[in-house]
C-alpha cells in the first residue's frame, strides 16, 4: 500500500461538512442492521457458531452464519461499513477521495488508535473487495470465522472516533 502523501493527488481539500458526516453515519447504521439480518439470530440449527459485536440500539448478538454461500456478500458488507465511516472521518477533516487506498492510507497516516497489523489487515481487506466486485472471488468461511471479531473490532474503533468528531 502506498502512503498517504503518495496518494496526495487523488484527494483534494474540501469544507468539512457535518452534515454529510452525519448522514453517513446514518446510513453506517442501516448498513450494520442489514449485515445483521443477513446473519441468522442463534436458533436449534446445528450450523457454526461465531460472536457478532456488530450492535444495535446496544444489544449484543450471537449469530450463525445462514449458508456459506453468503460468506463474501457479508464480508463485502463489512467493508462497505468500513469504506463509508472512513470516508465521513475524511470529510469531517476536510478531504475527499475515491480512492479506497487514499482512504487507508490515511488512517495509517493520522489516526495511532490503528496498529500497522490493523492498517495492513484493512488494505488486505481492500484487496479481497476488489477481487470480488472485479474478479468474481469467493471468500472462504473460514476467512469470516477468523476475522469477524477483528471487523466488529475496527468497527467500533472507526464509530467512537466519527461520533468524537461529530461532537
Amino acid at each position: 500500500m502506498k502512503a498517504w502523501k503518495e496518494l496526495q493527488e487523488d484527494v483534494w481539500k474540501i469544507e468539512p461538512n457535518r452534515m454529510t458526516a452525519v448522514s453517513i453515519l446514518k446510513m453506517v447504521e442501516v448498513r450494520k442492521e442489514a449485515l445483521k439480518n443477513s446473519i441468522t439470530i442463534l436458533t436449534e440449527n446445528k450450523m457454526t457458531f461465531f460472536e457478532s459485536h456488530l450492535s444495535c440500539q446496544g444489544k449484543k448478538y450471537y449469530t450463525f452464519l445462514n449458508n456459506e454461500k453468503f460468506t463474501t456478500i457479508i464480508v463485502e458488507d463489512y467493508y462497505e461499513i468500513i469504506k463509508e465511516i472512513i470516508t465521513a472521518i475524511l470529510e469531517m477533516d476536510g478531504f475527499k477521495t475515491l480512492s479506497h487506498e487514499a482512504l487507508i492510507a490515511y488512517l495509517a497516516e493520522y489516526y495511532k488508535e490503528f496498529s500497522g497489523y490493523d492498517i495492513d489487515f484493512l488494505d488486505r481487506l481492500r484487496k479481497t473487495r476488489h477481487k470480488i466486485a472485479y474478479k468474481g472471488f469467493f471468500v472462504e468461511k473460514d476467512y469470516l470465522d477468523r476475522s469477524n471479531k477483528k471487523l466488529d473490532q475496527i468497527i467500533g474503533i472507526l464509530t467512537n472516533i466519527l461520533k468524537n468528531r461529530l461532537k
